[in-house]
C-alpha cells in the first residue's frame, strides 16, 4: 500500500526540500534570485505580521510541492481576497 500523500504547512525544518523546488520554479520563469531574497522568501512564511503562507506536500518524508499564497484586506471591502495561489512540483 503506497503511503498518502500529505498537505500541510511548511516547518522551518522544510527549508534544505523547500530550496530545490523554489529554485525550479525561478528556472521556469528563467529568472535567478539572490541568495538574499530567497532566505527573505524563506523568513516571510514565518513572521506573524506578513500576509504570506506555504504548504508543501510531502510523501514519505519527502516534499514534491509547495504552493504560497497572501491574503489581502486592503481594498475597500471587509474580506481578505487571495492574491496568488500555486503548486511547483519539484
Amino acid at each position: 500500500m503506497s503511503s498518502p500523500l500529505i498537505i500541510r504547512s511548511v516547518a522551518p525544518t522544510d527549508f534544505t526540500q523547500w530550496e530545490p523546488l523554489w529554485e525550479g520554479y525561478n528556472s521556469f520563469y528563467k529568472r535567478t534570485l539572490a541568495p538574499e531574497i530567497t532566505k527573505a522568501t524563506w523568513s516571510r512564511f514565518f513572521d506573524a505580521y506578513e500576509p504570506v503562507h506555504a504548504v508543501v506536500a510531502e510523501k514519505d518524508g519527502q516534499l514534491s510541492r509547495f504552493g504560497s499564497f497572501s491574503f489581502s484586506s486592503q481594498h475597500h471591502n471587509d474580506r481578505a481576497d487571495l492574491l496568488f495561489a500555486g503548486f511547483v512540483h519539484g
